[in-house]
Order: structure tokens, then C-alpha cells, then sequence
């Protein structure tokens, strides 16, 4: 009999097969029970919607206490969607065996070719029920493909390959040998095995890497300078970091865009346009503004739901959804401070941060949803609406991220009146969290209790948070020596149309109440002509800002199916939408208060 494993487990992972997008995975481990169930996560913490990632899974066998590479493998019978039953002797060494198909070039799941190697573990590796405490070894095997250099084009000079990760790991010839405390450490820090540049900085006395694969022209002294002024800043703003180290994980990409925390490192994908080069000016140009802020609100997100977490994710549930009504707390006060972040390290001005809050304000109120969907409820229908949106989504939904975010900038402003700011309520957030307490919308509502009085609090949780009522930014902006100045933006004739190269002209959506709904034009038509012109976006603009009691004749498709339409543009009842700008009343006022800090 073979000698049981210490009380760990172990995983190999072979990448023979990676230029076909497979991964061979073994689990090893000792049975503490006759039968016991493997299961892999059904979601990723920070990404709420269900993902179903053991449909990449196939090929299950497992074998009991093998003496030789020859013992034979019997086939693992499935349990339920997500998990497998194993039948074996106590103590017992049982390894179990599967293939995983990983062609997810998303944060959130695995990706593996002859170039790159990237693995969320939540996505990709089994646990064992009961089992889940146990320190984790794993043991990543390159190929042939991934033990050197890679070749770069343009006669760039080529990056040895390497391994990023936030977790601790040895190199041994092709072998990377990591470790995780338990399997929630081991889900919370995803790996790359990829070409990289590397950056490093100091922000806290804590050590900060950057690392960078894919083709690229990054300036890395840039990104590592400006990158430790943010996470200073924000570290300053909690007096404490959660982590002893954090590694920024980035892959260049042509147009792919999005990020995902985790408590001691992030998972970014971007733009290579978006990356500074070294013709960068002293400001940030727009794209590299975005990179940063991205990197700012996930980064943030260490301390707000990774350190500081609702209730509900107290432990926890991987294998079902798992609601909180606090999203546009988590998401949305992080996406607030995301780019304040910028101004307060000093990498953009004042002028362009108001740009950029101009811009969250102007996507706030190009949302007809706003008047419909209030934040609680965004935020506990995330599971269902967020990530699953359709024609109908932005008449009847509001975003907890910009809804929150605007939400935050409101409840600045207020607290401003009483001298205190939202990073004092951060910071009692965080002192419950040092505490092992969740947050719930009672005890949230009781820290701003402390600042704004009961009476206040009170009104601003039923007539904001708990209802669908309009947020009023323009009085907010008014408080803090700002004006607020709105265009109207309402889609023309009720209509918002796609890309105006394309003929016939698609639909994309149409507001309910406007000329075009009442004339019977619906989402996903396409327009063929306006008053017997060729129809296009300029058209139907100038169309839209004529008298109003003119009627238009459309002709559309719908499906391939010609009809025809007359659209009578008098006044309607349908939202109305608005383009934002913001001037200041004070600058030094402005400046003071988005740079306090609150006693």
C-alpha cells in the first residue's frame, strides 16, 4: 500500500496540449471519508452572474492508493452540475484526473496556448468537500513552447518567460511549484506563465509588481511611478493595507477591456493603446487615464469587498447565488473613488478629473432605468439583470456601478456639510472588517448615522437607495462650489441607432413613450428611408429638432419583412436623457474638497 499523503492538497497541471487549449489536471490528496464529493465553483467572487465553469471539464477518471504508473484508471460518475463522487477507504490516496478546455480570454476564466498560460483557479481546479482548509501545492508543468524566450516582432527584444502570480512559488527546471493556504487563497490569486515585462514599486513600505505580457510599448518606469502614487494614496486613505504584497497582472490586447480583484493581486485586461509610451505627456492622454482608473478601482476593491465584505459573502457560497443588496456600495463607492483616486495622487489635474466625474454623471443620467430600478434592487438582481441585458435593460434598470458611484458623490457632499467626508465612513467600514464583521445595510446606515444625524440617513436610504428616485447631483454639485450644466441628449424621435456606417441603419433601442414607439418602431429594426431619403443618424437628427407637429414616413425591415411607418414628432411623454458638464463656481473650494480626507 502506498504511504498517505500528508494533509494537503496537491495538484499537476500539464500543458503538453496547451496550442489546443487543454489543460491535463491531477488532483492527489488523502480520503478523510468513504465518500466525499469534488465540485468546482459555479461563480468567481466579483463577477456575479452564474458561469458555470465545470462545463470545460471532461474526461474524469480517478485510482485508489496506485503502487505504478500502470494502476488503472476507472471512471468518476458525476454528482450534480458541478461536482463528482469519489468512493474510497479512509486515508486513503486517491488521485483524480481530468481535462479542462480553457479558451476564456476574460478575467474570469482560463486561457492556455502555445504563448500564454493564464488559470483562475475558480474556473479550472477541483476541491474536495470537507476538505477545503487544507494548505494546497501546485505543481505547473511547461512545454516545450513555455520553458524559454519567446520570439517578439519589430525587433523588439524578447522577454524571458515567467511566472506572475501573488502567490509564493519556486522555479525547478520546467516546473513551478506554488503554494496556497487553503483552497479560498488558492481561488483568490490566479497565475500567468507568459512572456512578461516586470515593474516594481514601493507604496506603504510594501512591495508592488507589474506584470505586463502580450505585444506592447509600455513605458514601465511611467506605469510603476504613477501606479505608486494611487496605491499610496488610497493606502493613506485607509491608514492600513490588507496585504503584504500586490502584484498588477495586465494583458495587451487590441480592444479587450476589463479587470477583476482579488485581496493581493488584479487580473486586468486592456487596450496596448491604453498602456503609456514613452511619447506619454506629463498628463495622462484619455486612454492611459482609463488604464489607471481601472487599476485604481481594482485595486480599491482589496479593502472595499475583499477586506470589507457584506454579510452575505460571509463565507462565501460558490456553488449557488448569493444576493446583497449592498452592490451599489461595493461597486459603486469603489467606481466613485476610482478616478478621485487620480486627482488625489496627483497624476490628473482638477480639470480632468471633472471630466471624468462629468462623464459618470452624464452615464447616470443617459439612463432612463434611473426613474424605474431603484440601487437595492440593482444590486440584489444583479444575478439576473446586470450581466444578461437586453433592448428592454437601460428603460427599466440602473447601474449599481455609475448609480453608486453617483450615489457616493451625493453622500460626500453632505457629509461635507457636517465636516466630515465618505472616507471617514470607509474607514469605520474597515474597522468592523479588522473586527470579522460584515456589513449590512442596518449597520451602514448607523455609521452615516453618526455624521448626518438619523433623521437625514433615514430620508436618504427610503428616498434614494430603497426607491427609484432621481439623485440630486445638481444640488450636490451646488454644495461643493461646482455647477452642473445638462444638454439635452435624448435620443432623436425616441430612436438610438448603431454604427451610421452601416445601411440599413439597426435599431437599437426605442424609449417608451417617444414618437417612434408610438408609431410601432421597435428594437432591431433596421431603416431604409426618412421621408423618401436614405435614412442615416445625421437624417434623423435634424429630423428630431423640427417642428413639432411634422410627421415623418419611415420605411423599415423588420426581419426581412419591408413596413412602413409615419412618426408625428410632437411632444411625448418618454424620458428624458442628458449629456453633463460641470464648471467651477470656486476652484480652491473644489480643490479642498475633493482632497480632504475627513477627520
Amino acid at each position: 500500500m502506498s504511504t498517505p499523503l500528508p494533509p494537503s492538497i496537491y495538484y499537476h497541471i500539464d500543458t503538453s496540449l496547451c496550442s489546443a487549449h487543454l489543460l491535463h489536471v491531477t488532483v492527489s490528496y488523502t480520503a478523510t471519508e468513504p465518500a466525499h464529493v469534488l465540485w468546482l465553483p459555479t461563480w468567481i467572487p466579483g463577477s456575479y452572474l452564474i458561469r458555470e465553469f465545470a462545463k470545460n471539464i471532461s474526461a474524469l477518471t480517478y485510482r485508489i492508493n496506485a503502487t505504478s504508473d500502470d494502476t488503472p484508471w476507472q471512471a468518476l460518475n458525476k454528482h450534480s452540475k458541478n461536482s463528482w463522487l469519489v468512493s474510497a477507504p479512509c486515508n486513503s490516496k486517491v488521485e483524480v484526473r481530468y481535462t479542462l478546455y480553457a479558451f476564456d480570454l476574460s478575467v474570469r476564466g482560463s486561457y492556455v496556448d502555445q504563448f500564454r498560460v493564464y488559470i483562475n483557479p475558480a474556473s479550472a481546479l477541483l476541491t474536495v468537500s470537507g476538505l477545503e482548509h487544507l494548505p494546497i501545492h501546485v505543481d505547473l508543468l511547461a512545454t516545450e513552447f513555455l520553458k524559454g524566450t519567446l520570439i517578439s516582432p519589430f525587433g523588439r527584444v524578447p522577454e524571458p518567460i515567467t511566472l506572475a502570480t501573488a502567490m509564493p512559488f519556486k522555479e525547478l527546471d520546467n516546473v513551478r511549484q506554488l503554494q496556497a493556504d487553503n483552497y479560498h487563497h488558492l481561488i483568490d490569486s490566479p497565475f500567468e506563465l507568459a512572456s512578461h515585462d516586470i515593474g516594481h514599486f514601493n507604496a506603504g513600505g510594501i512591495d508592488h509588481r507589474i506584470y505586463i505580457s502580450g505585444i506592447h510599448y509600455t513605458h514601465m518606469q511611467r506605469l510603476a511611478a504613477d501606479l505608486q502614487r494611487i496605491c499610496q494614496a488610497q493606502i493613506d486613505l485607509f491608514c492600513l493595507a490588507p496585504f503584504n504584497q500586490y502584484t498588477f497582472m495586465t494583458m495587451a490586447t487590441d480592444n479587450s477591456y476589463g479587470g477583476l480583484e482579488h485581496q493581493a493581486s488584479t487580473s486586468l485586461i486592456c487596450p496596448r493603446g491604453d498602456l503609456p509610451k514613452h511619447s506619454e505627456s506629463e498628463q495622462p492622454g484619455e486612454n492611459y487615464q482609463r488604464y489607471l482608473g481601472l487599476c485604481s478601482h481594482e485595486y480599491f476593491h482589496a479593502w472595499l469587498v475583499k477586506c470589507i465584505k457584506p454579510v452575505q459573502f460571509m463565507p462565501y457560497n460558490l456553488q449557488q447565488e448569493t444576493p446583497t443588496n449592498l452592490l451599489w456600495v461595493f461597486e459603486g463607492f469603489t467606481s466613485y473613488y476610482d478616478d478621485l483616486m487620480l486627482y488625489r495622487a496627483g497624476v490628473i489635474g482638477l480639470d480632468d478629473y471633472l471630466k471624468l466625474l462629468a462623464g459618470s454623471m452624464s452615464r447616470y443620467l443617459q439612463a432612463p432605468g434611473r426613474h424605474v430600478q431603484s440601487l437595492h434592487d440593482a444590486s440584489t438582481d444583479a444575478w439576473i439583470k446586470y450581466y444578461r441585458q437586453n433592448e428592454y435593460s437601460a428603460q427599466s434598470e440602473v447601474s449599481y456601478y455609475v448609480g453608486g458611484a453617483m450615489l457616493a458623490f451625493c453622500l460626500d457632499a453632505w457629509l461635507g456639510k457636517h465636516n466630515r467626508s465618505l472616507d471617514t465612513v470607509l474607514r469605520d467600514m474597515f474597522s468592523l472588517a479588522q473586527n470579522q464583521q460584515g456589513i449590512s445595510i442596518d449597520n451602514l446606515q448607523h455609521i452615516i448615522a453618526k455624521y448626518l444625524g438619523n433623521a437625514e440617513t433615514t430620508y436618504i436610504f427610503e428616498h434614494f437607495i430603497l426607491q427609484a428616485n432621481e439623485l440630486p447631483l445638481a444640488e450636490a454639485c451646488e454644495m461643493i462650489g461646482l455647477s452642473l450644466n445638462l444638454e439635452d441628449n435624448t435620443w432623436p424621435l425616441g430612436i438610438k441607432l448603431g454604427d451610421s456606417q452601416n445601411f440599413p441603419v439597426p435599431v437599437l433601442q426605442v424609449l417608451v413613450g417617444s414618437p417612434a414607439a408610438h408609431a410601432g418602431i421597435s428594437a432591431g429594426d433596421t431603416l431604409v428611408a426618412i421621408n423618401s431619403l436614405k435614412a442615416s443618424k445625421s437624417l434623423l437628427q435634424e429630423y428630431s429638432g423640427s417642428n413639432g407637429s411634422d410627421c415623418h414616413n419611415i420605411d423599415f425591415f423588420r426581419r426581412d419583412e419591408l413596413h412602413n411607418a409615419v412618426l408625428e414628432g410632437s411632444p411625448s411623454h418618454e424620458a428624458k436623457l442628458y449629456k453633463a458638464s460641470l464648471s467651477e463656481q470656486s476652484t480652491t473650494a473644489v480643490a479642498k474638497f475633493f482632497t480632504r480626507a475627513g477627520p
